[in-house]
């Protein structure tokens, strides 16, 4: 959803500033096209990720107010804005039914969430972009992934930087120079500026550097706009062949880790007794759910110790695949188990304090892919 958020939102600005240059040129004249990508594309965005929906509210926002302030001054109500409220009103009503699944969410989250405020979390909304890096997934040093973003960064915002001193008559012309750049920039730190807010307010962190990549689109555009127009062609040709070769050695790594034979074999220690009667416990970590993944058939148990509250999500791991939050529903069962956890036997421990159980074989494994641990155990 992340690519797919920051391909919908990229379409979306691309098109709000194909109405607001065409209603610069001419102010009577409607491309209807125009409005109807928009309006799909803005929708689409909303529905795909929330933080596609802050960004195309905010772009949607810039608009109205665009053509409103135009109104006033003109003392009449514009083409453009008669045609906005039409789409505003259409996105909002076709927006309407997942309103109530937004509403519970967010109270999912004022009740308790996973992203945790650390100067790491800073850290990554800097660097992130430039270098792939995020949390445990380090392929480029720190102390590099730094230097990288910080010459980028001061190499992009220095041609503005340096227009601080000019008059206010270059100012507004630069600014209407370079205007599409300026609005992309603005928009995607508006964006971090109103996640901020709604932490604030809901009093838990919901901003994270992997989920502004869907307003990555922004971003790179002020980017490309900027080197393009205002600097050197031989610096840009320098940070574009090191960007390439960063991004070789994150892919040739990324490849190494994910295709690790070290990564099969949990599941070759549990093909070798799993019969199709078993039925498989996991809990609340990664691992578990790459078990589940490679065992759709057998019966499959979530034990949501956490209350994640992700019941109807996790089907799509499989059709067999059931939530529980105890331990109940073994109370009835004989037959075998097999329990996966991270890198403890605690889920075995949980079981064995409440039910009379013989164990079979267990094992401990780590993978090279995210660093997985799995503590595997075969109990009858």
């Amino acid at each position: 959803m992340y690519t797919l958020a920051m391909l919908l939102v990229t379409i979306t600005s691309i098109y709000a500033y194909r109405i607001f240059k065409n209603s610069k040129e001419n102010s009577s004249v409607i491309y209807i096209k125009n409005w109807i990508v928009f309006g799909l594309f803005s929708l689409c965005s909303a529905y795909t990720h929330y933080y596609g929906l802050v960004t195309i509210s905010i772009i949607n926002m810039l608009m109205f107010f665009y053509f409103f302030v135009y109104s006033i001054k003109n003392k009449k109500i514009s083409n453009n804005l008669k045609v906005f409220i039409i789409c505003g009103i259409a996105q909002i009503l076709l927006y309407i039914p997942w309103v109530l699944s937004l509403l519970k969410q967010m109270g999912q989250v004022s009740n308790g969430f996973w992203i945790n405020v650390t100067p790491d979390l800073f850290l990554e909304l800097f660097t992130f972009y430039f270098t792939g890096n995020l949390k445990d997934t380090i392929y480029i040093s720190i102390p590099i992934a730094i230097i990288w973003s910080l010459f980028i960064e001061i190499y992009i915002a220095y041609p503005y930087i340096k227009d601080i001193k000019k008059s206010k008559i270059e100012k507004l012309e630069l600014y209407s120079k370079y205007k599409p750049a300026i609005l992309a920039i603005s928009i995607f730190i508006s964006v971090i500026i109103a996640v901020s807010v709604v932490s604030v307010i809901l009093w838990r962190p919901i901003i994270y550097a992997r989920y502004m990549l869907c307003a990555l689109g922004l971003f790179m555009f002020f980017i490309a706009f900027t080197m393009v127009k205002r600097s050197n062609k031989y610096i840009n040709l320098i940070i574009c062949l090191i960007s390439i070769l960063f991004s070789l050695y994150l892919n040739i790594s990324f490849i190494n880790i994910n295709y690790s034979e070290s990564n099969i074999d949990p599941f070759d220690y549990i093909k070798e007794d799993i019969n199709e009667d078993d039925i498989i416990l996991v809990s609340n970590e990664g691992s578990g759910f790459v078990v589940i993944a490679h065992f759709p058939h057998n019966t499959l148990y979530f034990y949501d110790q956490q209350e994640w509250n992700v019941e109807a999500a996790y089907k799509a791991f499989s059709d067999e695949l059931y939530t529980v939050y105890n331990l109940d529903f073994l109370k009835d069962f004989s037959g075998r188990i097999w329990i996966i956890s991270s890198d403890n036997y605690s889920l075995l421990e949980q079981v064995e304090e409440q039910y009379d159980v013989k164990l079979i074989k267990q094992d401990k494994f780590s993978t090279e892919y995210k660093n997985y641990k799995y503590a595997i155990s075969l109990i009858e």
